[in-house]
């Protein structure tokens, strides 16, 4: 079976001026992750089917959340690379 699998993340972020205790900037930040898997599935028991190693890694469940983890860990790199570069161009408009 192959399919594809796309993550969006969105975060919120607020700047605070330390003094008054208000919200000078808010922001919404969002990015996405996407990814195409290749699993295979089998009714009966697939270790006794003549595999190699590649078709018998497509049953195999940690690689499947291995993989699915890889692209969480994407999503949220990408999505801080958006919130700092955001949150820096924010902040030096208020640095006097």
């Amino acid at each position: 079976k192959r399919y594809a699998v796309k993550l969006t993340g969105e975060a919120i972020y607020q700047i605070v001026d330390p003094v008054t205790r208000k919200v000078v900037e808010e922001q919404t930040v969002a990015a996405s992750a996407s990814a195409t898997f290749l699993r295979a599935s089998y009714e009966g028991d697939y270790t006794v089917l003549d595999l190699d190693r590649v078709e018998r890694a497509l049953f195999d469940k940690e690689n499947w959340l291995e993989a699915e983890e890889k692209l969480q860990a994407e999503l949220v790199d990408e999505l801080a690379e958006r919130i700092a570069a955001s949150v820096f161009d924010r902040i030096l408009r208020h640095v006097r």
